[in-house]
Formats: C-alpha cells, structure tokens, sequence
C-alpha cells in the first residue's frame, strides 16, 4: 500500500477521503440521479462531506454526502496546464512554458495546487487508483444518505490522517474562504493600489525601497566576479556599468560590416559605414531575430 493510504475495517464509518470505485450499485444510483458521471472517464470518486456528519448514530447526520471525481492525471494534463501555461492551441505549447508546467506538476504532486482545485491520488491497486489521478474538488455530485450502504460497498481505499487532513483544508480552501472586497470593488480603488504598489515597488534610491538592476547587468556582473553584497548601490551601479555587455544588434551589425567590405571590391566610405551601421542597428526585423 502507497504510503498516501491506510486500512480500513470494511464496516467502518465513511470519511472524507474515502476512495470509491464505480461499482454497479454506485453506477445505477448515479444513472438516476446525474447520468454525466457515468462517463468511463471518471475513475471513481473521493468522499468530501466532512467525517464528522458521516458517523453512524445509527444514522449520519448528514442529509446528502458530496462524493468528488477522479480523472486520469495523464489525460487531464493538458487542460489542466492551460492554466498554468498559455497554449499555442489545444495541448499545444511553448518549450519557454515547460518551466512553468514542471512548477505547476510539482505543486500538484504535493498536494499545493490549491488554485486549480486539485488533489493527486497515486497509484495504488489496494486502493483502487491504477494510475496518476487526480481529484478535481469542484466537480462533485450530491447523493442521499440512503445510499450510505452502496458507498460503503464502493469504497476500496481510505488516505492516510495527515492526507486526509489536507484533502478536507483544500476543500475549505476553496468553499470555506472568508470573503473581502478586493481594492477593485472600491470607488477608485483600483487607481489608488496601483500608485501604492509604485511607491511601494519603484523606490530606486530611497532608503528603504527595493533596487531593480537590469538582467543582463547581473549576469556581467558575475562572470566579471563583481561583488554584490555590503555594497554602496550607486557605485555598484557605476561598477556594473562598466560590464554592460555590447547589446547583440550592435554584435551583428559590425558583423555584417565586415562580411560587406570583404566582399565589395571598393572600400567603404566612414559616412556610408556608419549609415549602414545605422539602418542594420534600427531595423525591426533583425532587432527581432536577435532578441530570440
């Protein structure tokens, strides 16, 4: 068993967290009540409704248990990385975004994804899951607590209490919130964050505030073995300076120079070479090529 399961006595009491499979019972109900979550897509279902309303006194508590469904991680993937990184098309992107669909994979696998609604299930036979899943919090569906007994038949896994408690924080995460107007709900508002921000983010020179040093000047600064720490910022400004890289246009352009005067067979007049160094260097086109 996957270290993110534990045992269960099979007439235990329902928890949130419970992992259900799609026995018949549990399809049959389903037919009647949301036929949509019949769909072979959906791998099972995790139990959502708080444990504590699903202790048998004889009876629950609860009126209607919330069952949450779960999806193959492998065939959800690209969907769910819309979120994360801006498609190209449908499951098509950028290889600049894969940075980006690692971070949001991982945050998955931690169980961190708490904007996406998302709970990862691991494989495991005992359990019922047979490959990655995941729990999707906001798709779920209502069923009475007379059906309290085809749940119990349908449960195969239960996950294990530090899971268990994370599952239940990511629902309250996402249902519980306490909500507060954001500064865009208020007259102005939203002029008013933006000029805090600027004082707040844009304060080169103050005592206090954050410095911005240029990428390209960090990394010149580095390899020249510039020290950063403890340092006066205005002279390690002036000292960077003197490492600022030849911007690459400028690189291409002399290269260009040169490959022209090889090649004519008259040599060209200082006034021509600086207005063809002029136009290489403020062409869009090649300004573009060099920046990727």
């Amino acid at each position: 068993m996957h270290w993110t399961y534990r045992k269960f006595e099979p007439d235990d009491d329902l928890e949130q967290g419970d992992v259900l499979t799609c026995t018949d019972d549990l399809t049959r109900i389903l037919a009647e009540v949301h036929p949509h979550f019949c769909d072979a897509k959906y791998l099972g279902f995790v139990v959502s409704t708080q444990s504590c309303d699903l202790v048998r006194r004889p009876e629950c508590k609860a009126r209607y248990i919330n069952i949450s469904v779960v999806r193959s991680l492998r065939t959800t993937l690209p969907r769910l990385l819309e979120q994360a990184c801006q498609p190209v098309a449908n499951g098509v992107f950028k290889k600049s975004a894969r940075a980006d669909a690692r971070r949001f994979l991982e945050r998955t696998l931690n169980q961190n994804e708490q904007a996406s609604g998302l709970f990862y299930l691991h494989p495991d036979t005992e359990s019922g899951i047979g490959e990655p899943a995941v729990v999707l919090l906001r798709v779920s569906v209502s069923l009475r607590a007379q059906h309290y007994g085809a749940l119990l038949t349908a449960r195969r896994g239960r996950l294990e209490p530090q899971f268990q408690a994370k599952y239940g924080w990511l629902l309250g995460n996402l249902f519980s919130r306490a909500a507060s107007p954001d500064w865009g709900d208020a007259d102005g508002g939203s002029a008013q964050m933006e000029r805090l921000i600027a004082e707040l983010l844009d304060a080169d020179g103050s005592a206090s505030g954050p410095w911005w040093l240029e990428d390209e000047l960090v990394a010149a600064g580095l390899a020249n073995g510039v020290q950063f720490t403890d340092r006066d910022l205005v002279q390690l400004k002036a000292e960077l300076e003197q490492h600022r890289p030849v911007p690459p246009i400028e690189i291409l352009s002399a290269e260009v120079l040169k490959v022209i005067q090889r090649t004519l067979s008259v040599p060209i007049s200082s006034d021509d070479e600086r207005r063809l160094k002029g136009r290489l260097e403020n062409n869009g086109a090649l300004s573009k090529l060099v920046r990727k």
